[in-house]
């Protein structure tokens, strides 16, 4: 067991000697997560519910896998049902996920989108800007 380890690791090291790139850190440090924490005020962000220290799971705004990199600021304090549930989603996405109103039209943009059409059809009226008054021709073979 130590040896397929010890090999395992040196397999990693030696990849990433090869490729010149270094691993990107994916953990926040313990007091970013106690900032977290009360700033949350002891709960979960995603279904409000009330979290033990020890029980929280840190979130993220924008995945890891996706760009997104492990700091304060891309953090969110989550109950480990809710950031199983996220998975790589954005935030954002979860929580519309979560409401139901995920991939819906709200009635605000159906509203947005039926007035700019009606301005799209008033603005095709207008065929002839200049006014030239051009001849029908009406030819038969």
């Amino acid at each position: 067991m130590g040896f397929s380890s010890n090999l395992n690791r040196q397999n990693k090291l030696m990849s990433r000697f090869i490729s010149g790139s270094k691993a990107r850190k994916r953990n926040i440090k313990t007091s970013d997560r106690k900032r977290l924490y009360t700033k949350a005020k002891e709960r979960c962000e995603g279904c409000n519910k009330k979290l033990n220290y020890m029980n929280m799971s840190v979130g993220h705004n924008k995945a890891f896998s996706k760009g997104g990199v492990s700091s304060y600021a891309n953090s969110i304090c989550l109950c480990v049902d809710c950031n199983n549930l996220q998975g790589t989603d954005s935030f954002i996405t979860f929580k519309k996920k979560l409401k139901g109103t995920y991939g819906k039209w709200s009635s605000q943009s159906k509203a947005r989108v039926r007035k700019r059409n009606k301005t799209k059809r008033a603005s095709r009226k207008v065929r002839n800007p200049y006014e030239i008054n051009i001849p029908k021709l009406d030819i038969r073979y």
